[in-house]
């Protein structure tokens, strides 16, 4: 800052000539842009690095907190109270009034360049699914075909190890990421939900009280992952589910990575049933709602990167635009798992199983 004939350092307020391309008092160069100030001191001091020179915190980055809105479709991805970098990605589509794609990835934090790989699968998963989805009817009770689910992963698969042909990267321990897609489909009087997964982020529905259907199962041992998308996974098989539910003015669909999930177990708050009705209770829907939950895992401890995804299929808000009549006989769900080639590790595997740590 010029006054008169002497500049102001911006760093420290040192009093130097206009001559002057460093200040005597702290070194800051004064013909520099003046530096940001950081959100934990309030010091102009934030390096090229993103850290503070001044209290060493590293400052937010964009990827710290998503949000995430497409329509009635909701998600939040943050970074949790204890990582210093958010791995976690999100994906969604609405591909027409009744058709939706929710996408997790969860880049597993013991690996560097995660949080690339899991951005790129997320996307490109999602817009896989959502131009089949949009191709035309799939088989009955199936949101998507199965193939097209698989074709999907593969997808992810292959742009995942481009990318990671462009990091540096530990060839031992290459940048993976956990993957779960749901789509959903509006059908009559039903909600066909057909999903895929390699890893241990989840698939929840949840309708009313009574109804808590986890509709996934971890692919992990004694907390290692036995699947997951990356350079050294192309041999993993991912799994493949469909189900079929009524449609409810009730209920919710749930996509999350463990940084939720795990803060779902009673003795951190309760189940996932307990949790998203006790936030509706309250009023709370679509991104509010997302929000809440976030909130939760943070409260909790946020001992990992959190994300969620979210659509209320028969809510007022859903993507038809119209609430759906509660049904007083309703039928039973209708669900299907296909674990593909079944080539890859799986929950049962044996210890001699290739693993990968999800937790450092």
């Amino acid at each position: 800052m010029t006054n008169g004939d002497t500049l102001t350092c911006p760093s420290c307020g040192q009093l130097s000539p206009t001559s002057a391309t460093w200040c005597e008092a702290c070194g800051h160069e004064l013909a520099s842009e003046p530096k940001p100030e950081c959100v934990t001191c309030g010091e102009p001091a934030i390096e090229d690095d993103g850290y503070c020179h001044s209290c060493g915190h590293r400052q937010p980055v964009p990827r710290d907190y998503v949000e995430m809105v497409d329509g009635p479709i909701s998600a939040v991805s943050d970074r949790g109270q204890r990582h210093h970098h958010n791995e976690d990605a999100v994906a969604v589509a609405r591909v027409d009034h009744d058709t939706a794609v929710l996408v997790v990835c969860d880049g597993v934090s013991s690996t560097p360049g995660s949080a690339e790989i899991s951005a790129v699968a997320a996307t490109t998963t999602a817009e896989s699914l959502a131009a089949a989805a949009a191709g035309g009817m799939p088989p009955e009770h199936m949101a998507v075909s199965g193939d097209a689910l698989e074709a999907a992963v593969d997808a992810a698969q292959l742009e995942a190890s481009t990318a990671s042909h462009d990091m540096t990267i530990d060839e031992l321990n290459p940048p993976s990421t956990t993957l779960v897609a749901a789509v959903a489909r509006r059908h009559s009087a039903t909600v066909q939900v057909s999903v895929v997964w390699l890893g241990d982020s989840r698939v929840y529905w949840i309708d009313g009280e009574d109804v808590v259907e986890q509709l996934t199962v971890d692919h992990e041992i004694e907390g290692a992952l036995t699947r997951w998308v990356g350079v050294d996974a192309s041999h993993h098989s991912p799994q493949v589910a469909h189900y079929e539910f009524p449609l409810s003015p009730e209920a919710d669909l749930i996509v999350c990575s463990d940084g939720m999930w795990r803060y779902f177990a009673p003795e951190l708050g309760g189940p996932a049933g307990e949790l998203v009705n006790r936030l509706k209770g309250d009023g709370l829907g679509g991104l509010d709602l997302v929000r809440a939950m976030v909130d939760h895992a943070n409260e909790h401890g946020g001992h990992d990167n959190i994300s969620v995804v979210h659509w209320a299929p028969g809510s007022s808000d859903g993507i038809a635009g119209t609430t759906v009549e509660a049904e007083s006989d309703r039928p039973a769900a209708i669900g299907t798992i296909d674990d593909g080639a079944d080539d890859g590790p799986t929950r049962e595997s044996t210890e001699s199983e290739e693993t990968k740590e999800s937790h450092p």
